[in-house]
């Protein structure tokens, strides 16, 4: 009994020191650690995107081997050499009509987890732009009767290792020759268990 109350005295000692001497907490600390971040091609990244063929298969060399329309200079889709980042260039679609332009590229998840992706579009050019006029859907889809990837309640769910090819479906009812309808595309990628963007 007496030595119990001897470490509970001492205890208490201790804490009353502490209060008197401050906290104890450091107020500066420097440790240098290894790290390995870098950046990768939009191919090679954890949400992967990269430009397919005909069939849908992905193009390692989009310069060489993709499809190149007459009405444009650039294929539909291909990474850009100076900033690694996927390109889409659809230029020439007809006034008034329903385009379809099937295998334009592919999303793969080569992180981890399991990701939510839908897609966002905008257009900060000038004027309003025509967001509603693009559509993109996943290969296999029906535009007909499956919704578009357009907003986060028709995103599909997507395994780590898999991945699914785009279609584009533009609807030019309205629009005028030379009027941007978008400049931006946003792949988001959202973790299933962690509700975190990927």
């Amino acid at each position: 009994m007496k030595r119990r109350t001897a470490i509970l005295s001492l205890g208490g000692f201790v804490a009353s020191a502490g209060a008197a001497m401050g906290t104890g907490a450091f107020t500066s600390v420097e440790a240098d650690r290894q790290v390995d971040i870098d950046v990768r091609d939009d191919t090679e990244a954890y949400l992967a995107l990269q430009p397919v063929d005909a069939n849908g298969d992905p193009i390692d060399d989009p310069e060489n081997g993709s499809r190149t329309p007459l009405a444009q200079d650039d294929p539909f889709a291909l990474v850009n050499e100076d900033t690694g980042r996927l390109d889409l260039n659809v230029t020439a679609l007809n006034v008034d009509a329903v385009t379809t332009i099937p295998n334009l590229f592919q999303v793969s998840n080569l992180g981890r987890n399991e990701v939510d992706i839908h897609f966002e579009k905008s257009f900060e050019g000038d004027g309003d732009g025509n967001p509603d006029a693009v559509s993109f859907y996943r290969g296999q889809d029906d535009p007909e009767t499956d919704a578009p990837l357009d907003d986060e309640n028709n995103g599909i769910t997507l395994e780590d290792g898999n991945s699914f090819v785009v279609d584009l479906v533009a609807t030019t009812d309205g629009v005028t020759p030379g009027e941007g309808i978008i400049d931006t595309l946003t792949i988001v990628g959202v973790d299933v268990n962690r509700g975190d963007n990927a």
